[in-house]
């Protein structure tokens, strides 16, 4: 009973440019709207829904991120610095989690989940599973400078002096981590992106009235997008670009830290000498 729409390709729609207050308008009576990305089998606007979409799929990514980030900071952080029975049992129980397969992982627990969840809900499992999975990817970048920085003489004087164990961690050990911590970061952004349009696409994800990137996938694999309606492809140009920028900037983040590395060296090793 429901109600669909097909593509009129009999009656061309002429355009009216920069005329009353619009930078374009059609010029049929009642002012036809103007669809950049076309419309879908329902005639909804397959480019509002894509920004609208764009909403829900990365506030999920960056809230997972940091999800991820405040918890692989915090286990890696503390395996780093105490050693011992918490560096093997933290580090542990972040090997069994990175050596099985994380997409597969993710919808094994959200099929053990009720299926059926509100928006508000779906956002909430979502956001939490991600930040779970992306944790020990953190942890172990962290736990590898802690635990070298920790060596260091710095460390060690700063500790005979009397700072506490959180002031050591927070003040001196961490900052040197910031930079791998971001690059970090920005690496698990793209992933949680995908892995959100993956699980809408299966099914596991936000119900088909919540328009995400994998929702929208999702109602354009039920046609011949390719050959017939190949602008419902939008939201799959979404990821791309979503995916292609934050890899750019990666690189250049990697670059300009070696970047900064190499040209600290100098100044390190001449830090200790005695001027002539």
């Amino acid at each position: 009973m429901e109600q669909t729409y097909e593509e009129d390709r009999q009656t061309p729609v002429p355009l009216r440019w920069f005329a009353g207050g619009h930078i374009v308008q059609s010029t049929e009576p009642g002012g036809a709207p103007l669809l950049l990305f076309g419309a879908d089998a329902f005639g909804r606007d397959v480019f509002s829904r894509t920004l609208y979409g764009g909403r829900w799929s990365l506030d999920i990514a960056v809230l997972a991120a940091l999800g991820a980030l405040c918890l692989g900071v915090f286990v890696g952080s503390m395996a780093g610095y105490r050693g011992g029975l918490w560096d093997d049992v933290l580090m542990r129980t972040s090997d069994m989690v990175m050596v099985l397969p994380t997409m597969y992982v993710v919808m094994v627990l959200r099929a053990a989940l009720p299926l059926v969840l509100s928006s508000t809900q779906m956002f909430v499992l979502l956001v939490s599973l991600f930040s779970v999975v992306g944790a020990p990817i953190v942890a172990r970048a962290v736990l590898a400078v802690v635990r070298s920085e920790r060596a260091l003489e710095y460390a060690a004087a700063a500790e005979s002096l009397g700072a506490s164990p959180l002031r050591i961690l927070i003040r001196h050990l961490l900052p040197a981590a910031t930079g791998i911590v971001l690059i970090e970061l920005m690496t698990l952004l793209p992933g949680f992106v995908v892995a959100e349009a993956t699980l809408s696409y299966v099914g596991f994800g936000f119900p088909d009235t919540v328009p995400t990137w994998g929702t929208m996938l999702h109602e354009a694999s039920s046609v011949r997008v390719l050959a017939d309606f190949p602008w419902l492809f939008a939201p799959a140009i979404a990821i791309f670009l979503v995916v292609l920028g934050v890899n750019a900037s990666i690189r250049t983040s990697h670059a300009g830290l070696g970047a900064g590395l190499d040209a600290g060296a100098p100044r390190r090793r001449g830090a200790g000498q005695r001027p002539e």
